[in-house]
Protein backbone atom coordinates (compact mmCIF):
# COMPACT_ATOMS: atom_id res chain seq x y z
CA UNK A 1 0.00 0.00 0.00
CA UNK A 2 1.33 3.44 -0.87
CA UNK A 3 1.78 5.89 1.95
CA UNK A 4 -0.07 9.13 1.42
CA UNK A 5 2.54 11.69 2.48
CA UNK A 6 -0.02 14.44 3.04
CA UNK A 7 -1.74 12.49 5.84
CA UNK A 8 1.11 13.07 8.31
CA UNK A 9 0.95 16.90 8.37
CA UNK A 10 -2.84 16.97 8.03
CA UNK A 11 -3.21 14.72 11.08
CA UNK A 12 -0.66 16.81 13.00
CA UNK A 13 -2.74 19.92 12.30
CA UNK A 14 -5.83 17.90 13.21
CA UNK A 15 -4.34 17.17 16.63
CA UNK A 16 -3.81 20.88 17.19
CA UNK A 17 -7.45 21.44 16.21
CA UNK A 18 -8.57 18.70 18.64
CA UNK A 19 -6.58 20.35 21.44
CA UNK A 20 -8.20 23.71 20.67
CA UNK A 21 -11.64 22.07 20.49
CA UNK A 22 -11.10 20.46 23.89
CA UNK A 23 -10.06 23.81 25.39
CA UNK A 24 -13.00 25.57 23.74
CA UNK A 25 -15.57 23.41 25.52
CA UNK A 26 -14.96 24.59 29.13
CA UNK A 27 -14.32 28.15 27.90
CA UNK A 28 -17.75 28.11 26.27
CA UNK A 29 -19.30 26.74 29.45
CA UNK A 30 -17.75 29.53 31.51
CA UNK A 31 -19.29 32.17 29.24
CA UNK A 32 -22.79 30.70 29.54
CA UNK A 33 -25.38 33.40 30.39
CA UNK A 34 -26.78 32.96 33.89
CA UNK A 35 -30.37 33.88 33.07
CA UNK A 36 -30.88 30.53 31.37
CA UNK A 37 -32.63 27.67 33.23
CA UNK A 38 -29.53 25.49 32.72
CA UNK A 39 -27.39 28.09 34.46
CA UNK A 40 -24.49 26.90 36.58
CA UNK A 41 -23.81 29.98 38.72
CA UNK A 42 -20.85 28.46 40.57
CA UNK A 43 -19.18 27.04 37.47
CA UNK A 44 -19.02 23.45 38.70
CA UNK A 45 -19.52 22.01 35.22
CA UNK A 46 -16.65 24.08 33.86
CA UNK A 47 -14.44 23.21 36.82
CA UNK A 48 -15.04 19.48 36.44
CA UNK A 49 -14.52 19.69 32.68
CA UNK A 50 -10.94 20.90 33.18
CA UNK A 51 -9.67 17.39 33.98
CA UNK A 52 -11.06 15.74 30.82
CA UNK A 53 -9.83 18.75 28.85
CA UNK A 54 -6.33 18.33 30.21
CA UNK A 55 -6.44 14.62 29.35
CA UNK A 56 -7.55 15.27 25.76
CA UNK A 57 -4.93 17.99 25.27
CA UNK A 58 -2.15 15.76 26.63
CA UNK A 59 -3.18 12.84 24.41
CA UNK A 60 -3.43 15.16 21.38
CA UNK A 61 0.05 16.55 22.05
CA UNK A 62 1.47 13.03 22.41
CA UNK A 63 -0.12 12.15 19.06
CA UNK A 64 1.32 15.34 17.58
CA UNK A 65 4.80 14.34 18.71
CA UNK A 66 4.42 10.83 17.31
CA UNK A 67 3.07 12.13 14.01
CA UNK A 68 5.88 14.67 13.80
CA UNK A 69 8.34 11.79 14.18
CA UNK A 70 6.51 9.90 11.39
CA UNK A 71 5.64 7.04 13.72
CA UNK A 72 2.69 4.89 12.70
CA UNK A 73 1.45 4.72 16.28
CA UNK A 74 0.70 8.46 16.07
CA UNK A 75 -2.36 7.66 13.98
CA UNK A 76 -3.68 5.30 16.66
CA UNK A 77 -3.12 7.87 19.38
CA UNK A 78 -4.81 10.46 17.14
CA UNK A 79 -7.87 8.22 16.95
CA UNK A 80 -7.81 8.02 20.75
CA UNK A 81 -7.57 11.81 21.07
CA UNK A 82 -10.48 12.32 18.67
CA UNK A 83 -12.51 9.71 20.57
CA UNK A 84 -11.74 11.41 23.88
CA UNK A 85 -12.79 14.77 22.44
CA UNK A 86 -16.00 13.15 21.18
CA UNK A 87 -16.55 11.71 24.65
CA UNK A 88 -16.22 15.18 26.13
CA UNK A 89 -18.69 16.44 23.56
CA UNK A 90 -21.18 13.74 24.53
CA UNK A 91 -20.60 14.41 28.23
CA UNK A 92 -20.90 18.19 28.06
CA UNK A 93 -22.93 18.61 24.86
CA UNK A 94 -26.09 19.47 26.76
CA UNK A 95 -24.38 22.49 28.28
CA UNK A 96 -22.78 23.72 25.05
CA UNK A 97 -24.66 25.99 22.68
CA UNK A 98 -25.52 24.61 19.25
CA UNK A 99 -23.22 27.06 17.48
CA UNK A 100 -20.27 25.40 19.24
CA UNK A 101 -21.54 21.83 19.51
CA UNK A 102 -22.11 21.06 15.83
CA UNK A 103 -18.79 22.42 14.49
CA UNK A 104 -16.91 20.58 17.25
CA UNK A 105 -18.68 17.36 16.31
CA UNK A 106 -17.92 17.83 12.62
CA UNK A 107 -14.26 18.61 13.26
CA UNK A 108 -13.94 15.58 15.53
CA UNK A 109 -15.43 13.28 12.88
CA UNK A 110 -13.17 14.67 10.15
CA UNK A 111 -10.03 14.30 12.28
CA UNK A 112 -11.00 10.76 13.30
CA UNK A 113 -11.60 9.85 9.65
CA UNK A 114 -8.22 11.25 8.61
CA UNK A 115 -6.49 9.36 11.42
CA UNK A 116 -8.18 6.10 10.41
CA UNK A 117 -7.13 6.66 6.79
CA UNK A 118 -3.59 7.39 7.93
CA UNK A 119 -3.51 4.22 10.02
CA UNK A 120 -4.73 2.19 7.05
CA UNK A 121 -2.19 3.63 4.61
CA UNK A 122 0.91 3.91 6.83
CA UNK A 123 3.55 1.27 6.20
CA UNK A 124 3.90 -1.53 8.70
CA UNK A 125 7.25 -1.75 10.48
CA UNK A 126 9.54 -4.37 9.01
CA UNK A 127 9.99 -7.54 11.06
CA UNK A 128 13.34 -7.98 12.76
Amino acid sequence: MNTKAWLWPVNAVGMLVIAVAAILQPVTMLTWPCDDPMCDPHGYVAIFSVFPTAFVVIVALIALGLLNGRRRSGFGVAIGAAAACAGMLVLFGEVLIGAVRWPLGAVTLVVAGLAIEGLRSAPLPSPL
